[in-house]
């Protein structure tokens, strides 16, 4: 395909090497059969050279075909990557929000456990412990 598509010559030759060898041997054939068995009429050399003519127009055909065909393949195949291109991308994309949700998830659950953790600890305080009237007080009350 590749060879076929890239407008060299010599590539697109040796792609269809077997296909024109195959279309040349024919035409030698028939050149050779009305050569050993035609008479030398301008029928027999008409003959010939629409042989001839028939043998570079299959080749043209046959490189537009194929040229067409490859084209044509390689739209199918680019398609095919677009879309696996997609597929693979928004699977992606799903592993990642499902990553985040997961790690939101955790860092929830520590902060959850901090604040229990925090309320479990104030809440074994004597009511007003800490506070500025139970520390004057017990400096006011140890003074006296």
């Amino acid at each position: 395909m590749k060879a076929i598509l890239s407008g060299n010559s010599q590539q697109i030759t040796q792609a269809l090497a077997p296909q024109i060898s195959a279309a040349k041997t024919s035409a030698q054939q028939t050149n050779k059969t009305n050569a050993e068995f035609g008479t030398r009429s301008g029928g027999t050399a008409a003959s010939a050279a629409a042989t001839n003519d028939k043998v570079h127009s299959d080749i043209t055909n046959l490189i537009g075909n194929l040229t067409g065909s490859a084209a044509s393949g390689l739209t199918s195949v680019g398609q095919n990557l677009l879309g696996q291109g997609i597929s693979g991308s928004s699977t992606a994309f799903g592993e990642a929000k499902q990553m985040q949700a997961q790690r939101a998830a955790k860092i929830n659950d520590i902060f959850s456990s901090s604040a229990s953790l925090a309320a479990g600890v104030i809440g074994g305080l004597p009511a007003g412990a800490g506070s500025w009237q139970d520390i004057t007080s017990n400096a006011l009350g140890a003074a006296s």
